[in-house]
């Protein structure tokens, strides 16, 4: 299935969205993202002359995690206009039962969890 069947998923287009930092630990594993918003979504608003789309900051967590498999990662990251680091797009966010895949400019990275993953605005 697809992320856009997760909660609070479906106003976003991950793959137009830019992963900014990563964060782990044991058991929790945190983007940090500058999301790219659809028409859909009730923070949109229309994106100015100057801009393609209509972004927010949010992280995209998970939680509970039970198994954590990176089988490529990539650490490569380029800069913005302004300076500011970005690890690319996730390109897919899938998943089947409690197995999440992930894969993007930063690699593919696999998730065991019972729990989906949250999106939470900042």
């Amino acid at each position: 299935m697809n992320y856009t069947e997760i909660p609070n998923f479906a106003d976003v287009l991950l793959e137009e969205s830019w992963v900014l930092k990563i964060a782990e630990t044991e058991d929790s594993l945190r983007f940090e993202m500058e999301l790219v918003l659809t028409s859909n979504n009730p923070r949109f608003v229309p994106p100015g002359p100057d801009e393609l789309y209509c972004t927010a900051m949010g992280d995209i967590e998970f939680w509970a995690i039970t198994d954590r498999l990176w089988v490529k990662r990539t650490n490569l990251f380029s800069r913005d206009a302004t300076g500011e680091i970005d690890f690319g797009n996730i390109d897919s966010l899938t998943f089947e039962g409690d197995t999440y895949v992930m894969f993007g400019d930063g690699g593919e990275l696999r998730v065991q969890t019972p729990l989906p993953p949250t999106l939470t605005y900042r």
